[in-house]
């Protein structure tokens, strides 16, 4: 019972700290400014697009701020958004993996204390099976490790696929990004070509 208790708490603290951390980022969303930023890279006003991204708090105008920071023209600039990118998704996928050790782990603790209660209320008997309501009670306690064990996995195994939807959902939210973000670099390049040509003729 005292893994079991472990598993519990810890499922527990990381669910309390993974739900705090998706609040945080509802929160900090703001489409509109990434939008207006998207625009101003476009329109090739990239230092405009920098103090946007910035100013805002959401996760996808910090990554452009990083990217449009760090990178220069070209493939360097796909790089640095890339990795802002990867960092973020690093940071969002935090604590999934312990999740899935304890939706494992709890039933496989909960049998192996029923089979070692089990033994223990056969062990005591002596080989003495007369008392048949001995031997039920002895596996009635010896099933509760099975019933805590599940009792615990059903729950964290809910968080889990919550937690694992919302990491889903900020990844292609960052995917469509980094996609609108290479379009408007490519209208800004085009654009700059074109007045480059004007200006020529």
């Amino acid at each position: 019972m005292w893994p079991l208790l472990m598993c519990s708490l810890l499922s527990l603290a990381f669910a309390l700290e993974r739900i705090w951390f998706w609040i945080r980022i509802w929160r900090r969303e703001q489409p509109d400014a990434v939008s207006r930023a998207l625009q101003l890279v476009g329109d090739g006003r990239r230092e405009e697009a920098l103090k946007v991204c910035a100013g805002g708090r959401d996760y996808v105008l910090s990554m452009f701020h990083e990217g449009l920071r760090a990178g220069g023209p070209h493939t360097s600039l796909f790089v640095a958004l890339d990795q802002a990118s990867s960092e973020r998704y690093i940071l969002m996928k935090k604590y999934l993996t312990v999740f899935e050790t304890i939706i494992s782990l709890s039933p496989l603790l909960g049998i192996f204390g029923t089979v070692v209660g089990i033994v223990f209320a056969f062990d005591a008997l002596g080989g003495n099976v007369d008392n048949v309501s001995q031997v039920a009670s002895g596996v009635s306690q010896a099933l509760i490790t099975t019933v805590f064990g599940l009792a615990i996995a059903m729950p964290t195994l809910i968080f889990y696929n919550f937690f694992q939807s919302q990491v889903t959902r900020a990844r292609h939210r960052m995917e469509s990004a980094l996609s609108n973000m290479e379009i408007a670099i490519h209208e800004s390049e085009e654009n700059r070509t074109r007045i480059g040509k004007t200006e020529a003729a």
